[in-house]
Order: C-alpha cells, then sequence, then structure tokens
C-alpha cells in the first residue's frame, strides 16, 4: 500500500494567572492576603494573559463567601484576542471577624486543556482586631474625657514642690498602636501654661498588641489656686486622642506677723516700746498669723540685730503653724546702759517653705527731752 505521513499541531488557547505581575499562580495554587485589620480592605490584582494561539475567553467569580469579593472598579472578565495585552481584576479582602479566612477564585474560561477551563486559586487571609488604647493610672482604667485625675494639694514653696503621677498605656487590639503626640492643653482661662508638664515620655512610640508602655506627669503649680489642664495623647487609635482632664491645688504658707494693737508690723511699720529706762526690762507680744493654704513647716523665729537691747521668749513650742492658724511669741527691750533713743531690733520669721517675713522694734532708754514728740 501507498503511505502517507499525516502531521499537524493542535491550537488553542491558554490561560495565565499572574499575581503579583510577572509571577504565575498555578491552578490549584493559592494566594494569601496576610493579616488585615478587621473591617479594612486589603486589594490584590491579578492579571489574566493568553499564551495560545486563539482568542480567550474568560469570567472571574468567589465561590462563597462575602470577606473575598471581586472589585467593581475594573470588568472581572473579557475576552483577550490572540496575541493581545493582558487584562486585570482585583480582589477585595474585607475581614468582618477575627482569625483565618479562607474562599476560592474560579475562573472560567475556554482553555484549550479541559482541566484548565475551571482555573481555581485558593484566597487566605487573617481578620485581626484594630488597635485599642488602653489607659490606666494607678490601676483604674481611664475614659477619654471622664472624671479629672485630682494631684491633690501641692506646697510650692515645699522641699518637693511637685506631684507625679505614673500613667500606662496598653495596646489591647491585634495590630500595632502608634501614638503619635503627647501633650498636655493648659486651661485657656489662665496666664499659666507649665502647671503640669510631661516629665517622662514613653520609651517606645510603638506598642505591639498586648504590650504597653509608661508615661509621667508632673503637677508643679505656680499660682496657690486650683490648677486644670488637659493631657491629649494622639494616635492610630481611630478614636484619637484621647483626653484626661488633669487637676490639682497650689497651695503655700503666708504670714503676717501683728503686734498687741493688732496692727501688721514690718520693716516699714515698727512694733515701738514704751520708754524703759537702761537696765530694766518692758515686753511686747506678737502673733503670726498664716493666712496662707499650706502648713507652715520649721518655724524658725529670730533676732538679726539689735541682740544687745532685745531678747525672744516665749517662743512657739511647735515648729508648724496650720493654715488659718496662728502662733505667738514675745519680744523682751531690756536697754544696756548708756542710755540712748532709737534702740532698734530686727525679727524674723521664716520656716523651710517660707521666705523670710521682718519686722523691726525700736525704743527709747532717754527720756524724751520737753517738746519731742514721742516715737
Amino acid at each position: 500500500p501507498f503511505r502517507i505521513n499525516l502531521q499537524g499541531r493542535g491550537v488553542g488557547p491558554v490561560i495565565q494567572v499572574d499575581q503579583p505581575a510577572g509571577q504565575e499562580q498555578g491552578d490549584g495554587d493559592t494566594v494569601d492576603f496576610l493579616a488585615v485589620v478587621v473591617g479594612a480592605t486589603e486589594t490584590l490584582r491579578f492579571t489574566i494573559r493568553e499564551d495560545g494561539e486563539l482568542d480567550l475567553t474568560w469570567s472571574a467569580a468567589i465561590s462563597g463567601g462575602t470577606e473575598f469579593q471581586i472589585d467593581s472598579n475594573l470588568p472581572g472578565q473579557g475576552t483577550i484576542s490572540d496575541g493581545g495585552s493582558p487584562q486585570q481584576f482585583d480582589v477585595n479582602f474585607t475581614p468582618t471577624a477575627s482569625g483565618a479566612r479562607s474562599d476560592t477564585l474560579i475562573i472560567t474560561n475556554n482553555d484549550a486543556t479541559a482541566s484548565r477551563k475551571q482555573y481555581t486559586i485558593s484566597l487566605t487571609g487573617s481578620g485581626q482586631t484594630p488597635q485599642e488604647i488602653q489607659v490606666t493610672q494607678d490601676g483604674s482604667n481611664l475614659t477619654s474625657g471622664g472624671a479629672p485625675i485630682d494631684f491633690g494639694s501641692v506646697d510650692m514653696n515645699g522641699t518637693q514642690p511637685y506631684e507625679d503621677r505614673d500613667f500606662v498605656v496598653r495596646n489591647n487590639g491585634g495590630v500595632n498602636l502608634v501614638l503619635q503626640a503627647l501633650e498636655i492643653i493648659p486651661d485657656p482661662n489662665s496666664s499659666i501654661f507649665d502647671d503640669f508638664i510631661v516629665q517622662a515620655q514613653p520609651a517606645n512610640t510603638t506598642i505591639a498588641p498586648g504590650a504597653h508602655e509608661t508615661f509621667t506627669v508632673r503637677f508643679q503649680p505656680q499660682e496657690t489656686d486650683e490648677r486644670i489642664a488637659t493631657l491629649s495623647l494622639s494616635s492610630n487609635d481611630s478614636a484619637s486622642p484621647f483626653l484626661i482632664p488633669l487637676t490639682g491645688q497650689g497651695v503655700a504658707p503666708y504670714v503676717y506677723v501683728r503686734g498687741e494693737d493688732g496692727a501688721i508690723v514690718s520693716t516699714r511699720s515698727a512694733a515701738i516700746f514704751p520708754f524703759t529706762p537702761a537696765d530694766s526690762e518692758s515686753e511686747l507680744s506678737f502673733v503670726i498669723n498664716n493666712v496662707g493654704t499650706a502648713t507652715l513647716e520649721n518655724l524658725q523665729i529670730s533676732l538679726e540685730s539689735g541682740t544687745a537691747d532685745y531678747t525672744l521668749s516665749n517662743l512657739p513650742a511647735a515648729t508648724t503653724i496650720n493654715a488659718e492658724d496662728d502662733a505667738s511669741f514675745t519680744v523682751v527691750f531690756n536697754p544696756q546702759p548708756p542710755s540712748k533713743r532709737n534702740l532698734e531690733g530686727l525679727v524674723r520669721v521664716s520656716g523651710s517653705n517660707l521666705p523670710p517675713y521682718e519686722f523691726t522694734v525700736t525704743g527709747d532708754s532717754l527720756p524724751t527731752p520737753p517738746g519731742i514728740p514721742d516715737n
């Protein structure tokens, strides 16, 4: 018999799917969207290529749930002519709950190979709870804009004229919490802006899930009354900024010294003793009034000048004077010979939290000549 060898080549469309561009995903492969915050969206772009010799018709769909969706910004179907340009579509992953999520991308097409006409790619990802800020002070949870943190009363002139409070900021979410700014907003009705300061900033501004950082606010009052401010903590939390009202009371002792007649004595308004002959004595009693808002600590009463003619007696047994309280003492005038006029002394009242208060005492041991007014 006469035989003729016949040969030929079958042609047809061949689908290729890339994600990302240039990286082929085979039928049955998996594309991972990784971790996405619950409610947020991650978008991946897929590219369809025709690697055969005939027109490729394709259509993409998600097999089941709602968390993976074909984005409507690009058609999820098309026809690529032989040698034509690739076409693209996007898949969105929007987790509605935390944990692992999955679905299947099905690309129906006219590939020449029957098993590839339902081209499937597994889609995976995980939902993570968003960053969630929690602020505590002394173990108590704080609410943004809630009750103020009270620093109490601080003696402006005390050995420690400030009060510190430590705060803890914690990330209760599933992704990093990023601290963006920590600042004090002063009282808009006050001209004093630095009663409260951030004494110690957090060591790190990025807080991992479950981790925490600490910062310190210092109250150092500049005036003796109620001081207020607001601590503002800005972050990438959806409820930012977190606002913490702050309050505290500036206090300090403040004294007057009054003579027996109730008049205030000072270096400009001296206490005058009656005529007292040399080698004799007279006395005047004085009262220290603490009209301030803090206890006077470590009270000291001393003679700074005139010690030859004046002495102190009946000094208070206590070394403190509470606010709105008083203490008394006596100055004794015992002029030494020879007799003189205008014998002066300087008395000082002081404390560890009180600037010195001084007043003058004066007296005569020489009689006033006739016709000359007394002191």
